[in-house]
Formats: structure tokens, C-alpha cells, sequence
């Protein structure tokens, strides 16, 4: 019988510090990048945050020069999950 592995992303739930009135979330490039490498193993994926619900994105994170962050930022179904 053949192991299926599957991975789960966990993201924050942070939209914005506690201490101070500046604004975070996920930097992109750290989900896309993996997510890419997954992708390419055609392995299955589950993203999830502690709070549950949509993760926030760090705006300062989207990189239009970054080719995997363009692709998967502009996927509809990545951005789904």
C-alpha cells in the first residue's frame, strides 16, 4: 500500500501588531514559495490559521518580480484555500 502524505500550511491570523498601528500578515513568498515546491510533487495541501477563516497578507509581501508569487497570487483557487 502506497503512503499518501499530505502537507499543512499554517498561517498567521494577524492582520496587525498589538503594540504598535502598523499592519502584517503572511509574506507571501513564504507560502508560494513552498507551495510551489509542493505543487511540483503534485503532493496534496491544506492551509489552515489559528484563528481560522482568511489569512491576512502582509501587503509589503506581494512582489510583482517574484514570478511564483505572481502565479500563485493570481490563482483563484490558491487564494480559495
Amino acid at each position: 500500500m502506497d503512503t499518501i502524505y499530505r502537507a499543512l500550511i499554517v498561517c498567521t491570523s494577524h492582520a496587525s501588531f498589538l503594540s504598535k498601528p502598523q499592519k502584517t500578515g503572511l509574506w507571501l513568498s513564504e507560502a508560494t514559495h513552498f507551495y510551489d515546491e509542493l505543487a511540483d510533487r503534485n503532493l496534496p495541501y491544506d492551509i489552515a490559521s489559528p484563528n481560522g477563516g482568511p489569512v491576512p497578507i502582509d501587503e509589503r509581501s506581494i512582489d510583482r518580480r517574484d514570478t511564483t508569487n505572481e502565479k500563485w497570487y493570481n490563482n483563484p483557487t490558491f487564494r480559495q484555500k
